[in-house]
């Protein structure tokens, strides 16, 4: 059963604040502000990220981390694997929408797109799914990702896939 706020003004409130906050993760993302990343997930905070096809099948997921250490290891991963200077990419989230709201947790789904620009200026799809995010409110009052589940498309995964979702 769904839960969100009573009033139109308090659910208005939350699709704002929810938007302003992955209008934030998106920017971290496509700015390579990698370390601020994890900032945008709580301490217990979950990432996962498996294709369409595993997910229908209970496959294995092609990442999966657990707390921010994990988090902070998967940073110097990406950092590491692409010791040259990375491509640029552009991600677009669209359909956001608030499944539950309470007090101190948000439920939210939505889709992306994510563009990546190589060194030739090259611009082409680099791969797109949808999501499923657990927020909770810090301590500030600010939201955090305590659970963000990625879903990519099979037949949209590249090769060099190594970029966070």
């Amino acid at each position: 059963m769904t839960t969100l706020p009573e009033s139109q003004e308090d659910l208005r409130a939350v699709r704002v604040e929810v938007q302003e906050f992955y209008h934030r993760y998106q920017q971290v993302l496509d700015d390579q502000l990698f370390h601020d990343w994890t900032e945008l997930f709580t301490q217990d905070g979950e990432y996962a990220v498996i294709t369409a096809e595993n997910e229908a099948g209970e496959g294995l997921y092609l990442l999966y981390d657990e707390g921010l250490d994990a988090l902070r290891e998967r940073i110097a991963f990406v950092l590491g694997y692409w010791q040259a200077p990375r491509a640029r990419t552009l991600r677009l989230l669209t359909n956001l929408v608030v499944e539950e709201a309470g007090a101190a947790t948000v439920r939210c789904t939505g889709k992306f797109v994510v563009f990546r620009t190589d060194d030739n200026g090259v611009t082409s799809v680099h791969t797109c799914g949808r999501f499923t995010d657990d927020l909770v409110r810090a301590e500030n009052g600010a939201l955090r990702l305590r659970r963000h589940h990625v879903v990519v498309q099979n037949d949209v995964l590249p090769g060099d896939f190594t970029d966070l979702l």
